[in-house]
């Protein structure tokens, strides 16, 4: 399959996503639109805190085993450094309005899951 064809285009939380943060199986809610996010938020959570999060989610089996991946790759290939190949962005930057501050504000209140410019829930 085709990444771009597996990422949905669109997408709002819903009962089966909150679900899967119920049951411990996505670290925040945003990780549960698409595997990536799943895993760019777990890596998130291990970067943030490395030591902290294994407290964080002791009860939680699936994502300490996330946590433990990460720290593999992390240990592994953290002090190895690629070229940065350019590349399109998913949003041209002339449309973006949002500051980082304010976009991961309203991520973090449940309000916003893209990066569109006017801050809309897609």
């Amino acid at each position: 399959g085709n990444f771009f064809g597996s990422y949905p285009e669109a997408w709002r939380p819903g009962p089966a996503d909150r679900q899967r943060l119920a049951r411990g199986e996505v670290v925040l809610l945003y990780g549960a639109r698409h595997p990536d996010e799943d895993f760019a938020v777990t890596f998130q959570t291990y970067l943030c805190d490395p030591i902290g999060c294994r407290q964080a989610f002791r009860n939680r089996p699936q994502i300490l085993a996330k946590l433990d991946y990460v720290a593999e790759v992390v240990e592994r290939y953290g002090p190895l450094a690629g070229p940065l190949a350019p590349g399109t962005l998913d949003e041209p930057l002339e449309r973006v309005r949002l500051t980082f501050h304010d976009w991961i504000a309203a991520v973090r209140r449940g309000t916003n899951y893209t990066m569109f410019p006017r801050g809309d829930v897609a």
